[in-house]
């Protein structure tokens, strides 16, 4: 019923971020935030919804207050409009993957760029400007491998957004203080392996989060060999199972053995799993998920700011303007076209 009533709830219309749960619990109660919302966003954020900003995560909804002065009739406003149109079904298959795995990126990017233009396994100390050339509208040197130095006409640093700050920290002290403001939580993915026969549960979806009032030790599972083909032998069943995030701190500091328990346990417990898993792989992400807070826009506003003041400087990443991989290959286009437009404004030096 709280939900239904969701059209006649006044809208908030002064234009002010504000976090998830404070955005859910306003429009569709506590049950809707507690039951599907906070689930949801644990396993894409392993986040906090009290914290999380609705602006910089989900703005659709945010827009749709504001237009529509409720969420229920934005959506349905737009379903109209896909039906209309035509525009329905999905362009491609609901998940999509890579069959060498995400691996498969890298080597091909690797691939694409002449050998002589790369420097692999290489660990940068330092950025710096440095004197700019005659006709030349930007120059940088790069310190890496301790005693390693190569100039450069612009630096494109993609990275955490704390690592960033170390970065541009001896010559820009705000924009370091600016780029250490956003956090990052850790998380860790459990891989199980199982035979069909030892599940109860069907698995006749694509996989499970879980609501933080379960009390559970993890955050969400996904059923791996059912969303992807190849990923496990007939008969068999792989498991991806997360845990961690800014509300699950003290788990990190279990060792590999006691999260692959728990990982079974939780998961045995809510499948119908008998028996221990074939196998199982433990794999951390150390300070890898940014919390994108409140008023997270500004921030990045304010960062942006800063760093155009030098000139061949492009700073990007998932701690910016999207956490996803299709975010991070669109800002790092958007910042190759950047650079590309101040190298063109350099006039070669006359001879």
């Amino acid at each position: 019923l709280r939900i239904a009533a969701e059209p006649f709830i006044r809208a908030k219309l002064d234009g002010q971020d504000e976090s998830v749960g404070s955005f859910v619990v306003r429009r569709f109660g506590h049950e809707m935030l507690d039951r599907l919302v906070q689930p949801l966003v644990g396993g894409i954020y392993t986040a906090d919804t009290d914290v999380l900003s609705l602006g910089s995560t989900f703005p659709r909804f945010l827009e749709m207050e504001a237009r529509h002065g409720s969420v229920t009739r934005g959506l349905a406003k737009s379903g109209r409009r896909r039906s209309t149109s035509g525009q329905s079904g999905a362009r491609y298959s609901l998940f999509m993957a890579l069959h060498g795995g995400m691996e498969t990126l890298v080597t091909q990017i690797v691939g694409q760029i002449p050998r002589q233009s790369l420097r692999l396994g290489c660990r940068v100390q330092a950025i710096h400007p440095r004197p700019v050339p005659a006709g030349r509208s930007c120059a940088w040197s790069v310190a890496y491998n301790r005693d390693q130095k190569i100039d450069a006409d612009a630096v494109v640093v993609c990275g955490p957004s704390h690592l960033a700050a170390q970065l541009v920290e001896p010559f820009d002290h705000g924009l370091a203080g600016e780029l250490v403001k956003t956090r990052y939580a850790s998380s860790v993915v459990v891989n199980l392996g199982y035979r069909c026969d030892n599940i109860s549960h069907p698995l006749d979806a694509f996989g499970f989060v879980v609501p933080r009032k379960e009390n559970m030790g993890i955050l969400a599972g996904s059923f791996s060999s059912v969303k992807f083909e190849g990923r496990a032998p007939r008969g068999h069943v792989l498991l991806r199972v997360f845990l961690g995030g800014v509300l699950q701190v003290g788990l990190l500091e279990l060792d590999d053995s006691r999260l692959a328990a728990l990982a079974h346990k939780d998961v045995a417990g809510l499948l119908g799993i008998s028996g221990p898993p074939l196998f199982s792989m433990v794999h951390r992400y150390d300070q890898a998920m940014p919390q994108y807070r409140v008023d997270h826009r500004k921030a990045v506003a304010e960062i942006s700011r800063r760093a155009e003041t030098h000139t061949g400087l492009e700073i990007v990443g998932n701690g910016f303007e999207g956490v996803g991989l299709p975010d991070c290959i669109r800002q790092g286009q958007l910042a190759a076209r950047r650079v590309m437009a101040c190298l063109a404004t350099s006039k070669p030096p006359a001879i």
